[in-house]
């Protein structure tokens, strides 16, 4: 507990007056002074759970692996400085990935994403047939596709 006030202190010098002044007193009256405070602090440190996130069925990891997953998202997928990925939250990295994750979506569509449905044409289907080409391929979904992407032939 010493440690992680002097480490999280804002004034190192008031930190060590504070312990110093609470080493005269017994250990249970220090934790019953000090323990609240240190829950509310480390508890910052958890990342919080995206409420729009589907549930997880992931395996627990040590808060050191979940850490050097977070910088490494931080610093390789969102292009962040050690420095940056070092002085945000947990909470802030997740939400800065979950911004990212929907502007991919956004851009690249989702893997859980439905097609439209389409509408079978039973006229279309006749004229694929008699040409010999598959009655259930889409012309107009393929000529859709081809203006989408500006290609002519």
């Amino acid at each position: 507990m010493r440690e992680i006030i002097l480490t999280t202190a804002t004034n190192r010098k008031d930190a060590a007056v504070f312990l110093d002044t609470m080493s005269r007193l017994p250990i249970s009256r220090f934790v019953e002074i000090v323990q609240a405070q240190l829950a509310r602090l480390v508890t910052g440190f958890i990342p919080q759970p995206d409420p729009d996130a589907k549930p997880s069925q992931g395996k627990m990891v040590p808060l050191r692996e979940l850490y050097r997953d977070m910088y490494r998202r931080a610093t390789g997928w969102l292009h962040w400085s050690p420095d940056q990925a070092w002085n945000a939250t947990p909470s802030e990295i997740t939400d800065a990935l979950s911004g990212h994750f929907d502007m991919l979506k956004a851009i690249h569509g989702a893997a859980d994403d439905k097609p439209e449905d389409r509408q079978h044409d039973p006229e279309q289907a006749a004229r694929n047939e008699a040409a010999g080409l598959d009655p259930e391929f889409d012309r107009a979904g393929l000529r859709a596709l081809k203006a989408k992407y500006g290609r002519k032939r």
